[in-house]
């Protein structure tokens, strides 16, 4: 007779739990809405009463709505850290609030126009990038580790020592863009433009180049042990103390471009090249 009543009360219970989470969520939902209204607020009027757009790095002003913007990102879900990104590039601020480490984690920002950014350090991890504008930001030592970016403009962009292991950048534009130190072991830049791109020091390894462009692109020092290279254009490019351990090069073209005796032998698909480097016989 007991066990009816029991089984009410546990139901009960449980119906009550499931309640005070979702009056938890909503709340937090509020609040975070409340949050970005008031900072698209604060900074509307940065703009409009102090001349936030017309301010130059080091002033109070510029200083305010980069603090303001980066605290109010590390308490955000996702579809709102895109609002805030929005309302930046919408009120033409991108280039003058710095996103030095901000946390843009997983965050779609497919298409929008970075140009100019400054994004040094920030947290850009599995992030969606593709079709971005990138020219010219500043993403040095930025966690760009498995994020998108296939066919976004990253011209002239700084991107020495970031991080972009395992990210897509098939068909990125990258030219003349400065790349020291980067890593990109395993990340996808076939069909990728880094016509004249810094590479020298950064790691390779493992990376798909696959019909990428590197004419005359630095790639001294560099990590590009087991490579994907095939079809690769490298006319021109320095491979000056290069890895090229296992690294596919099978169609490349080479023209006007030193490889040393021991990187012809390490590397693969080079066998048109070896024909004369045989030890001779006693």
């Amino acid at each position: 007779m007991l066990a009816v009543p029991f089984a009410l009360v546990l139901l009960a219970l449980w119906f009550n739990v499931i309640h005070r989470r979702n009056d938890r969520k909503l709340a937090a939902e509020y609040l975070r809405e409340t949050a970005l209204h008031a900072y698209i607020d604060n900074v509307s009027g940065l703009l409009l009463e102090k001349g936030l757009r017309s301010s130059q790095p080091g002033d109070e002003v510029r200083n305010l709505a980069r603090a303001r913007t980066v605290t109010l990102l590390s308490q955000l879900d996702t579809k709102r850290k895109l609002r805030v990104v929005q309302f930046l590039c919408e009120s033409q601020l991108i280039a003058v609030v710095g996103l030095y480490g901000a946390d843009l984690q997983e965050v779609n920002l497919a298409h929008m126009p970075l140009s100019g950014a400054n994004l040094v350090g920030a947290n850009l991890s599995k992030a969606d990038l593709s079709g971005a504008n990138l020219s010219g930001a500043d993403l040095s030592k930025a966690n760009l580790s498995e994020t998108n970016l296939n066919r976004a403009d990253l011209s002239k962009a700084k991107l020495n020592g970031v991080h972009l292991n395992k990210a897509n950048l098939k068909g990125a534009y990258l030219s003349t863009a400065d790349l020291g130190y980067a890593i990109l072991s395993e990340a996808n830049l076939s069909e990728t433009n880094l016509t004249g791109a810094n590479l020298s020091k950064a790691d390779l390894s493992y990376a798909i180049l696959s019909e990428a462009n590197l004419i005359v692109a630095d790639l001294s020092r560099a990590n590009l042990s087991e490579a994907d290279l095939r079809g690769a254009r490298l006319s021109g490019a320095n491979f000056n103390g290069t890895n090229l351990n296992g690294a596919d090069l099978s169609g490349a073209n080479l023209n006007n471009t030193y490889l040393s005796l021991e990187q012809l032998t390490k590397a693969k698909g080079l066998q048109e090249y070896q024909v004369d480097i045989e030890e001779p016989q006693s």
